[in-house]
């Protein structure tokens, strides 16, 4: 085994502690089963800094884990890995002598045997951070910062024009919140359709129960977090395109005028409405001109009768307005305005 022949230590009184770029050093944690291999990698990244050389110790529980092999990972160019080891500890020391700088990725990986059982929650395995330096090429010191584990996950959705009623003429914007760092994001809609980042924005093209999955992951693991959300059919009151004056209209209807706080609508054929149902997919109309009828933006322009025959309205007739009674089987018209 190869003992430390360079020490950092004394070149570091030189150094600075200002730093340019947020950097990270963070070593993986293991889990497992008594009688298990598991490796610990040392993850590096640094967003601008041109680090160069490291010198850090890891404490481990003796008692639970025995030490294996040590391997320089793939964040190192021609850095030669220097290893001194006593009792639950380890000193690794990492040099170039062309003065390379580390990529991001993994710069040492220790292989451990399990002598006990390890969970999520077991305390086996620490950076020391008073015995930790990272050299910049300048040949200051670069301050550093521990990727933070993904411990709780939520989700929330905001939908357009109206948080509590979603439908699909709308986006509804999601967002995550989470305890970790260093995190990226993974967003299934629940109808085959996946986006990435912190914030995501979806549209749905039909009415349903959908089961968003949010997936978090970061250097220390993943985690996730469901929740369902029911996305309707357009709105009477907030999908339909605004004509201005209090008209509106949706392309399948026609025009309407809708009055405030009220259930009554005038359309451009048919006349005055007597409107029952937030979604377009279920309401039921009043008209003078042919009673009570049901249609959805699916049927229309037929309307289901609560005789149980079906009515079909000549689209644009009127005065006078023509319908196709299916309980007579025979064209009838209403009365004129």
């Amino acid at each position: 085994m190869k003992t430390t022949l360079f020490i950092l230590s004394i070149i570091s009184s030189l150094w600075s502690a200002t730093a340019f770029a947020r950097t990270t050093l963070t070593p993986s944690q293991p889990t497992g089963a008594k009688g298990d291999i598991v490796t610990i990698d040392v993850h590096f990244s640094s967003d601008s800094a041109e680090i160069v050389g490291a010198q850090f110790t890891l404490e481990y529980d003796p008692a639970q884990m025995s030490v294996g092999e040590i391997n320089g990972g793939d964040a190192l160019d021609d850095h030669e890995v220097f290893d001194q080891q006593e009792t639950g500890k380890i000193s690794l020391s990492l040099l170039s002598m062309s003065n390379k700088a580390f990529s991001e990725g993994i710069l040492a990986s220790i292989s451990f045997s399990l002598d006990a059982d390890l969970t999520d929650d077991t305390s086996a395995f620490e950076l020391l951070e008073d015995e930790t330096i990272l050299a910049k090429k300048t040949g200051e010191k670069e301050a550093y910062e521990a990727i933070q584990k993904i411990n709780d996950l939520f989700l929330q959705y905001a939908a357009e024009g109206s948080a509590a009623k979603p439908s699909t003429s709308r986006s509804v914007t999601f967002k995550a919140e989470d305890d970790g760092s260093d995190t990226s994001y993974e967003w299934n809609f629940g109808d085959g359709t996946t986006k990435t980042g912190q914030e995501a924005t979806h549209v749905y093209k039909t009415p349903d129960s959908y089961l968003i999955t949010i997936t978090a992951s970061n250097f220390l693991g993943t985690k996730e977090s469901k929740r369902r959300i029911t996305i309707n059919a357009p709105y009477w009151t907030l999908d339909a395109t605004d004509l201005g004056n209090g008209w509106k209209s949706f392309d399948w209807f026609g025009s309407f005028y809708e009055g405030t706080n009220t259930p009554w609508i005038f359309h451009e054929s048919l006349g005055w409405l007597y409107r029952e149902g937030d979604t377009v997919d279920d309401t039921w109309f009043w008209s003078e001109k042919f009673e009570w009828g049901w249609t959805s933006d699916l049927i229309y322009p037929y309307f289901s009768r609560p005789s149980g025959h079906w009515l079909f309205y000549l689209s644009g007739s009127f005065n006078p307005t023509q319908f196709y009674d299916y309980g007579i089987n025979s064209w009838t018209t209403g009365n004129e305005n």
